[in-house]
């Protein structure tokens, strides 16, 4: 099994056969719009309110994006196979045996058995009988779509980390500053961007939902605590890289120097006749050590650091904007 391989959250939604945008629609209305909405016409004693109508809004985006989030970074992880192929010691095998694990079935299964267990048990304890099965709908819905996302992205961060692992077959410095390791810089960053969205719709939950218990007061601590593990996603997969980076620099530049010293050697003892081939030699060796101290020992640079902090600009001020709303509430 490899990355090409649908998740079950992808395979529920081609159920319609239809484009996959339209089916993730599709099936966020009939799954979870309006059953919310038929849940709510069972209470005709709480009419919808203002705020009620943006958090059904909000609920619609988040079970859109749960399948969307997973079609999209599994396209950035086939995009990324042929180039991180050429850097790993077997190639397109070893690939497909990191990144399979991230489409098992099994694991998105006992995830998805998981959330169910917690939102079962949470939903027999609160409302009437209808509004249990109501809310046992759209809990199916949700942990499926969730589970499949939560299982995907944790394969992906775990195969990232393992790559540092392996006997990288890093590209020359004199061709790729980033010895051809770039793409997997990009797909953390589509990582990390795709959980940023994931962050900003459950701010905005919390901010427009009627239920108290996602007003608790240490909520900013918990945004703060999201957007950590978001930055951590970006560079904690990429550290064992990093640390085979510095080694292949630091091999690079001790053969520099070796021959550098030897050419010096050459040069001293050398006839009139060899001394311009040995000082151009010395020259390219210096040229080479100058793009060498030049590149980079991360898989990324100031661009994708650059994209990374547009991602996470949004998610800091939805989290002010919510904080002080939240104190002008309390205040009024």
């Amino acid at each position: 099994m490899g990355p090409e391989q649908p998740t079950i959250a992808e395979k529920f939604v081609r159920l319609f056969h239809l484009p996959y945008f339209l089916g993730c629609i599709i099936w966020a209305l009939v799954l979870l719009e309006i059953p919310i909405l038929l849940e709510r016409h069972f209470r005709p004693h709480e009419p919808i309110s203002g705020q009620g109508i943006l958090y059904l809004i909000v609920i619609f985006f988040m079970s859109v994006y749960f399948p969307l989030s997973v079609r999209y970074v599994r396209t950035k992880l086939l995009e990324a196979e042929p180039k991180i192929s050429s850097v790993l010691p077997d190639g397109e095998a070893d690939y497909h045996k990191t990144f399979g694990r991230a489409v098992s079935y099994l694991g998105q299964i006992l995830v998805i058995i998981a959330i169910l267990f917690m939102a079962i048990y949470v939903i027999v304890h609160t409302g009437s009988m209808t509004s249990r099965v109501i809310n046992s709908i759209c809990a199916v819905y949700i942990a499926t779509m969730l589970g499949s996302l939560i299982w995907f992205n944790l394969g992906c961060i775990i195969g990232l980390y393992q790559l540092g692992g392996k006997s990288l077959k890093f590209k020359s410095f004199r061709e790729d500053p980033k010895m051809g390791t770039r793409p997997m810089g990009s797909l953390c960053l589509s990582l990390s961007g795709a959980y940023f969205v994931g962050v900003i719709l459950l701010i905005l939950f919390s901010a427009t939902s009627p239920n108290e218990l996602y007003k608790i007061p240490y909520l900013k601590v918990i945004y703060a605590v999201l957007i950590l593990v978001g930055l951590a996603m970006f560079f904690i997969p990429l550290y064992r890289v990093h640390l085979r980076m510095v080694e292949e620099r630091n091999r690079q530049e001790l053969l520099i120097q070796r021959q550098f010293d030897v050419t010096s050697n050459n040069l001293k003892s050398s006839g009139v006749e060899n001394q311009l081939n040995n000082i151009q030699v010395l020259l390219s060796l210096v040229m080479a050590d100058r793009k060498l101290q030049s590149t980079s020992t991360w898989p990324f640079d100031t661009s994708l650091l650059g994209q990374l902090f547009i991602f996470l600009l949004p998610v800091i001020a939805a989290a002010i904007a919510t904080y002080v709303a939240e104190l002008i509430r309390i205040n009024l």
